[in-house]
């Protein structure tokens, strides 16, 4: 497993045994803890240093990371391991972070990278400050008018995905629309949607007509 060395703040190797145990670091040779498991804080995945189990998500669990090339505070999702096996599920994952990746426009989360280390498959987000509208109404419904506001900021959102790029999200629902803490709205998971401007397939194009 991988983790980050207390004393030298490098990236360091060690065996998966070792887990929450003392061992000398790889990398400067001190003495250092290693994380209690693969996903505990302190523990690194390709780039990303575990800060903490943030919550489960459609196809695996979500944990809160710190890009350590650029410190950017990132989502990172981890294919579930009852799916790592399955194929299917394994391209549509990764399909779905690739897709979500190319969708590069204002007040949509950012894909940072998509991958597989070691038998797990991910791919890490820009970690949005704020809650979920589904986060939002499981405290009941909110009221008329912040209702109001968050149904026109996100109708404009998709309109102009659609207006600028003929992008149709495809999988809009609560778990995917994002109040950040300054109001602003942010729309997630883009790995489903639909590119209009580059479709190939001529049938799904005459359905615009």
């Amino acid at each position: 497993m991988k983790y980050l060395c207390r004393e030298c703040k490098k990236i360091a190797l060690t065996d998966d045994s070792n887990a929450g145990k003392m061992v000398l670091c790889s990398c400067c040779g001190k003495e250092t803890e290693v994380p209690a498991g693969i996903f505990s804080p302190g523990s690194v995945i390709a780039e990303f240093e575990i800060i903490r189990f943030f919550r489960k998500g459609d196809m695996g669990d979500i944990y809160l990371a710190k890009h350590l090339p650029t410190g950017m505070i990132s989502a990172l999702k981890v294919l579930a391991p009852e799916h790592s096996y399955d194929a299917k599920f394994i391209v549509s994952f990764i399909r779905q972070g690739r897709n979500a990746g190319k969708k590069d426009f204002p007040n949509t989360v950012k894909v940072i990278s998509v991958g597989e280390e070691n038998g797990f498959f991910y791919y890490a987000m820009e970690f949005v400050e704020g809650q979920s509208l589904a986060d939002l109404l499981r405290n009941g419904p909110l009221p008329l008018k912040n209702a109001i506001d968050i149904i026109q900021k996100l109708a404009a959102l998709l309109d102009d995905a659609w207006q600028s790029h003929k992008i149709v999200h495809r999988s809009i629902k609560p778990d995917n629309i994002l109040i950040a803490s300054d109001g602003e709205i942010k729309l997630a998971d883009f790995g489903l949607a639909r590119d209009y401007l580059n479709l190939t397939d001529r049938s799904e194009e005459e359905k615009l007509r």
